[in-house]
């Protein structure tokens, strides 16, 4: 019999992998702070009830979902989960979910972000294409809350480092 597969060698994406654009962003967190400053990326295996009803709206069967938070070496029991975003295999559409003070910055910055839902505490984007989930993360990781943490976290570092010394 011949081979039915044609032009195997021809797939390729023409997006990256949300989780190695998130996980290439934690470098660089942790290049420009010195180690002092890195993210946490974590899949999540349990999804609350609101999250599966938001999921759903969007058509995604939640294949893949990370939790993304800042933290430190130095800080071993402490971490701030900036966001939560869920994809399934053709990674677009996808969710991201932020704690609602960062969504609320993100919004009025963007303002083109599509807001599935929110809670009292969360706030969900339906993230269309690469390019939008690049620009909802550069909103994140710069909104006056992830920043007030990162500096947080920052004088903390520092002093461990001061008394190890």
């Amino acid at each position: 019999m011949e081979n039915l597969w044609k032009g195997l060698d021809t797939l390729q994406t023409k997006t990256s992998n949300p989780v190695d654009l998130v996980k290439e962003q934690s470098t660089f967190l942790r290049e420009g702070t010195r180690e002092a400053l890195k993210l946490d990326i974590a899949e999540t295996l349990r999804l609350g009830p609101k999250t599966k009803e938001v999921l759903k709206k969007v058509n995604i069967d939640n294949q893949f979902s990370y939790r993304v938070s800042l933290t430190s070496a130095y800080l071993q029991e402490y971490s701030y989960n900036i966001f939560t975003f869920f994809y399934d295999i053709t990674s677009y559409p996808m969710v991201v979910t932020v704690p609602k003070e960062i969504g609320t910055e993100v919004t009025s910055i963007l303002g083109a972000v599509d807001v599935i839902d929110e809670t009292e505490t969360r706030m969900y984007f339906k993230v269309s294409d690469e390019d939008a989930f690049v620009s909802v993360m550069a909103n994140i990781f710069n909104s006056e809350n992830a920043r007030m943490v990162m500096t947080n976290i920052k004088a903390i570092v520092g002093k461990c480092v001061e008394d190890e010394e």
